[in-house]
């Protein structure tokens, strides 16, 4: 066994016991991730305004569970929100302007947020800022050159500070961000954050996580674990 611990990089004590018993209250602080904090206050913005949220998200099984735990949980706690799922060979690959064109005239939207695409999506993320449409973006995926220009990106590539979160797939980045805003309502002391178990949304993030073939290590692994 001690080999195998070697050979998965799994060298101190501490290394070994978080691999062997990896525990959800080991998680990390999820305002570490680049722009999360961003994120967050745009988002508290939109439901104190009642301001309508779109969440676009993929068609492959990381991007059709962060869109249903983001749903559910914003849905819970609040938010006006619609959601859509683009088609293969309707809406083509991740986010484009003629796909977002389309779905924009069946919901109107203030806000749209990008699960597991965005990241590349530069004409897109522009056709949105013309129209005075704030954009976030959840993803995990590699940032072109040059980048889009949203009003925030929550992906842990644009940072080298925490590895481990660059491990994260579009549904433990989702995970993440209901954590963040759990966090929020619960220092300023709002019932519903309170009664909120976020255990709920595991079986999701466990799903997607493991179809999406990231590392099942750090925080993937206590994620995965508890979700299964």
């Amino acid at each position: 066994m001690a080999q195998c611990l070697v050979n998965r990089g799994v060298t101190s004590k501490a290394e070994v016991s978080e691999f062997l018993n990896p525990r959800l209250k080991l998680l990390a602080d999820p305002f570490l991730i680049p722009n999360m904090d961003a994120a967050i206050e745009r988002l508290w913005k939109a439901r104190e305004n009642n301001e309508r949220l779109l969440i676009y998200g993929d068609y492959d099984v990381d991007g059709v569970s962060s869109t249903a735990l983001l749903t559910e949980m914003l849905t819970e706690l609040g938010w006006t929100v619609q959601s859509h799922l683009p088609g293969r060979f309707d809406d083509g690959y991740g986010l484009s302007a003629e796909a977002l064109e389309k779905c924009l005239k069946q919901f109107e939207a203030d806000i749209v947020l990008a699960v597991d695409c965005g990241s590349t999506a530069v004409e897109a993320i522009k056709f949105l800022n013309e129209r005075k449409i704030d954009v976030l973006v959840v993803d995990h995926h590699q940032v072109s050159d040059p980048p889009p220009e949203p009003l925030a990106m929550v992906n842990p590539q644009l940072s080298d500070d925490y590895p481990n979160f660059q491990e994260l797939c579009s549904v433990g980045l989702a995970f993440k961000l209901a954590h963040a805003l759990v966090k929020r309502g619960r220092k300023e002391g709002l019932q519903k954050e309170r009664d909120l178990d976020l255990k709920q949304y595991l079986d999701l993030v466990a799903l997607g996580t493991v179809a999406d073939l990231v590392p099942l290590t750090g925080e993937n692994r206590k994620l995965v674990r508890s979700g299964l």
